[in-house]
């Protein structure tokens, strides 16, 4: 069970997001977009666009380095399905 109140956002994303977009930056849009639906695709729009980015230092990139233990930057966003679900609780 998750405790949910009024006014409460749930947010789902598939990894495609997630391997793309910081917390910061979709805590941003969430915060300047109160329309779930345009916040939705304003958050997915924004993770397609950096996936795109072969210079985005992307959480995945960033993961990916310290995961391996790389020593040189590794950049780029990580082309993957991106989906996003968006949920107020009335």
């Amino acid at each position: 069970d998750l405790p949910v109140a009024e006014g409460d956002i749930l947010f789902l994303a598939t990894d495609g997001v997630w391997d793309n977009l910081y917390d910061d930056q979709i805590l941003a849009v969430l915060r300047n977009q109160p329309d779930v639906r345009k916040a939705a695709a304003e958050i997915a729009e924004l993770a397609f666009k950096y996936s795109q980015n072969p210079r985005w230092a992307s959480p995945f990139s960033t993961k990916e380095r310290e995961v391996l233990g790389l020593t040189r930057r590794h950049l780029g966003g990580k082309p993957d399905d991106i989906s996003v679900v968006l949920a107020a609780v009335v």
